[in-house]
């Protein structure tokens, strides 16, 4: 997990620092050019973030602690905190928070 994390951090850091440039140059100058182009570099960032995290985690379910993987959009419009995500198990059907947990190489 640790990996993932500083990957997103990493990334998403200066990304998100050059957004509020963008909206701040804009409300400062009237040019929102600047913040348009920030936004669309930053979506291909966040799908390619998004579709990284749905290969690289799988959950497990705390009533029958079956590992799955849900489908990816479930698990990207699911109710989340850092280390938990609310989610429909695909063995017992229990829906709750399960927790996150990095996929383990085979």
């Amino acid at each position: 997990m640790h990996k993932l994390h500083f990957i997103m951090i990493v990334v998403g850091i200066p990304f998100s620092l050059c957004q509020w440039i963008g909206i701040y140059a804009g409300f400062a100058t009237g040019n929102w050019w600047i913040l348009l182009i920030w936004l669309l570099l930053d979506i291909p960032l966040a799908i390619w973030i998004s579709k990284y995290m749905h290969q690289n985690l799988v959950y497990v379910c705390p009533k029958c602690h079956t590992i799955f993987k849900p489908p990816y959009k479930e698990m990207l419009f699911a109710d989340h905190t850092v280390t938990l995500r609310k989610l429909t198990c695909t063995s017992c059907g229990y829906h709750g928070f399960c927790i996150e947990t990095y996929r383990e190489e085979n």
